[in-house]
């Protein structure tokens, strides 16, 4: 079994006073927000949503639900006013996103944090890895619970730097990847006519090019060079076979 979590950030500046209810433990790790976690591992998504909604509307503020199921399954929820207004899943080969717009918004992300976050938010990214680049860029505790809080205090929030330079790392190879068409290429000029059904010959070999030979003005039927094409990405003639074969028009 993998790791299986929930918690909320608050958004918090003005330190309002309120009470998650006993399943919950309020801590601040980062400036300005509560983080939420649960007291036991009772791991109940639906719960710590509805007190995320509940929450957002009595406080009036935006408050981030992060639900992560067996390192598989990955939401990420945005609340406001009491309503659900953006949210992010991956998991199981399967991406689905909602107002990313509004999603980068109420995370006050600046302009550069904000370009990765929506890069990310397009790719079909595994679960493990998108909770810790996301809590990366936004700056929040999102792969967190108790005890990870009372025990390893310093490795809540991933190296944003690191995950920045691990994309444009990515984007750069991507610049890079050859551009392939469908325009032909000339590798050299072969003098005879190129034949498929009219000689007969079992090489079975993918890219040969079958051509008889002219011969003193005339087309030798009976002499023929099989030339071997090797096309994969950069398209080169890989060997030249001669035959002579008895042929009788």
């Amino acid at each position: 079994m993998g790791t299986t979590l929930c918690n909320l950030n608050v958004y918090n500046p003005e330190k309002k006073d309120y009470d998650p209810g006993k399943e919950y433990l309020k801590v601040n790790i980062t400036e300005d927000w509560d983080t939420i976690l649960e007291n036991d591992d009772d791991h109940d998504f639906d719960r710590i949503c509805k007190l995320a909604a509940s929450l957002s509307g009595s406080l009036d503020t935006n408050i981030v639900a992060t639900t992560y199921f067996d390192d598989d399954i990955f939401d990420l929820e945005i609340y406001s006013s009491g309503k659900k207004k953006a949210f992010y899943h991956t998991g199981y080969d399967k991406l689905e996103v909602k107002n990313a717009s509004a999603m980068v918004s109420m995370l006050d992300l600046d302009a550069t944090d904000a370009k990765a976050f929506r890069y990310l938010l397009k790719k079909g990214l595994g679960a493990g890895y998108a909770i810790s680049s996301f809590s990366a860029l936004a700056g929040l505790p999102f792969y967190v619970e108790k005890y990870m809080y009372e025990h390893m205090p310093d490795k809540i929030i991933p190296d944003k730097e690191a995950v920045l330079k691990e994309i444009e790392k990515e984007k750069a190879k991507i610049a890079k990847k050859p551009k392939f068409d469908n325009t032909a290429e000339l590798l050299c000029e072969i003098p005879g006519i190129a034949v498929d059904q009219m000689i007969e010959y079992g090489d079975e070999q993918k890219g040969v090019v079958r051509v008889v030979e002219p011969s003193e003005g005339e087309i030798d039927y009976g002499h023929i060079h099989c030339y071997q094409i090797n096309a994969e990405k950069e398209p080169s003639l890989q060997q030249i076979h001669d035959y002579k074969l008895p042929y009788k028009e």
